[in-house]
């Protein structure tokens, strides 16, 4: 993953998977095993280096990603640099504000994402008339 633009975290590991110095300037890493207090595949230094820090829902990611609920155990001000993904898809917040600077995204899944990418699913498969109804 040295050098690599985008880097996929996975995982359900209670401890890191990656190192931060692994890193390039610009990388983006997304992290969907986290999803608990207590998974933590992505390290604290990680957290900390990352210019932006985008979340699914603020709420959620301080109650179950397990860096994110560290971060803002270690610093009680770390809650106000968390960025809602909704406003960076919306283009109400930008998170890279340079080349390169290092984005991390965690997400710990909600319910209102796997309705929209359903319905994005179903209305993809009726505009081409595929499947069924009933």
């Amino acid at each position: 993953m040295r050098g690599a633009d985008l880097v996929a975290c996975c995982t359900t590991s209670f401890t890191p998977v990656l190192d931060a110095g692994w890193l390039a300037a610009g990388a983006t890493v997304i992290s969907i095993g986290s999803f608990a207090p207590d998974r933590c595949e992505v390290p604290a230094e990680l957290v900390a280096r990352a210019a932006a820090v985008v979340v699914d829902d603020v709420a959620a990611a301080l109650e179950d990603a397990g860096p994110i609920v560290a971060a803002a155990r270690a610093d009680p001000g770390f809650a106000s640099r968390l960025i809602p993904l909704g406003s960076v898809v919306a283009g109400l917040r930008v998170a890279r504000q340079s080349d390169s600077d290092v984005v991390y995204y965690n997400s710990v899944g909600l319910g209102v994402q796997d309705a929209a990418a359903a319905l994005a699913i179903v209305d993809a498969a009726r505009a081409e008339n595929r499947g069924a109804t009933g």
